[in-house]
């Protein structure tokens, strides 16, 4: 959709701490502030199903949105393996169906910060779910068996902030999906990198019965640094 006006702003705040040896907490959030404009909201006030800024009172409305990362990590340095855990939590607001008040939709900015290799392409749209209209709660685990060889598991579970609007494949519901990625990095040198990349995402109660298949991702890569 093409406004006539968009506005974002976007304060905020962050932090890390090593409390004791190996651990890494941190933390930052942040509020988008601004306004919203589209003239064809008003004339006439018809958008289009599930439009995400139907606004039955007028053409402009002011942005209040709001995002929080919380992520720590340990690292076992003196067991073998070395292996690191992680946990986090991703917040970003969404959009309620039908709200013609404040727009509470976070604005993605910044397409890195996703979570889950499909996740990233399939719920990568505006209140879809991953960088908007979410809560994402993840656990990774890595180990190294061997100096050059980091083998990583990644899992997410997800679930909606706002509803969706009802359709013929989504369901007024919140439940997103649960992803696992679980991949291989080998070093061969200091600037040729091996990757194998597998994942798994299964869709939950936000999808209908016949439009909640499993989905499955395979990557192997290549790394030259010149």
């Amino acid at each position: 959709r093409t406004y006539e006006l968009s506005e974002v702003f976007v304060v905020g705040t962050k932090g890390t701490i090593d409390p004791i040896e190996g651990l890494n907490l941190k933390g930052e959030l942040a509020y988008q502030f601004g306004t919203i404009k589209d003239s064809a909201l008003s004339t006439p006030a018809v958008p289009a199903p599930g439009d995400a800024v139907v606004d039955s009172s007028g053409d402009s409305r002011t942005r209040s949105a709001w995002a929080v990362d919380l992520d720590g990590s340990y690292s076992f340095k003196d067991v073998k393996w070395t292996p690191n855990l992680g946990l986090g939590y991703s917040f970003r607001s969404g959009e309620e169906a039908a709200n013609d008040g404040e727009y509470e939709l976070w604005e993605p900015l910044f397409t890195d910060q996703v979570r889950g290799e499909i996740a990233k392409v399939a719920f990568n749209g505006f209140n879809a779910g991953n960088t908007s209209n979410c809560h994402i709660v993840g656990g990774s685990l890595g180990v190294k068996p061997i100096e050059k060889l980091l083998v990583k598991a990644d899992y997410y579970h997800t679930w909606l902030d706002e509803k969706v609007v009802e359709t013929a494949t989504r369901a007024a519901k919140t439940g997103l999906a649960d992803e696992v990625d679980l991949s291989l990095v080998y070093n061969y040198t200091e600037d040729v990198t091996f990757g194998l990349l597998g994942a798994v995402l299964v869709p939950s109660n936000s999808y209908k019965s016949n439009f909640d298949d499993t989905a499955y991702e395979t990557i192997g890569s290549v790394k030259v640094n010149f």
